[in-house]
Order: C-alpha cells, then structure tokens, then sequence
C-alpha cells in the first residue's frame, strides 16, 4: 500500500501531521489512521532500532485488526 505523504525537511509525514501527532496516531485505536501514520514514520528515516521495530508492530496490530493478516505478519 502506498501512502500519501508529502516530503518537508527530508522526511515524510502526512499532510498537516507533525512527527508527534504521527507517533501517537500509530500506536491509536483507528486502524486507517494508525496505519497512515505508521507508514509516514517509516518512510521518514528517522528512526532505528527498538523505535522503528514499534512502528511496525503498531502498523502490523492495525492491519491484523482490518483482517489484513498478510500485511500484518509481513511488518511482524
């Protein structure tokens, strides 16, 4: 799935969303906006490590909750 996002500063977050919002909209209990969410922080680069492998188990828990297990267990 690809994302709509804009570029500002190098890094992708979604349109009128800072990187706090997108932070706490990945891990929140709507699974559209989480996923969105998700995929700007992912795609942004900024983060590594322990912080980027809780984007994708937050990204994987919204899609398992949309049946899209696929896509979940591929982020798992």
């Amino acid at each position: 799935m690809i994302v709509p996002a804009i570029l500002l500063s190098g890094s992708a977050v979604l349109r009128g969303q800072t990187r706090d919002e997108n932070w706490k909209r990945c891990g929140g209990n709507d699974p559209d906006r989480a996923i969105e969410a998700c995929s700007a922080l992912i795609q942004s680069g900024q983060d590594t490590g322990i912080n980027l492998a809780a984007v994708f188990y937050d990204r994987a828990l919204a899609y398992a909750h949309k049946g899209d297990y696929d896509l979940a267990i591929q982020d798992l």
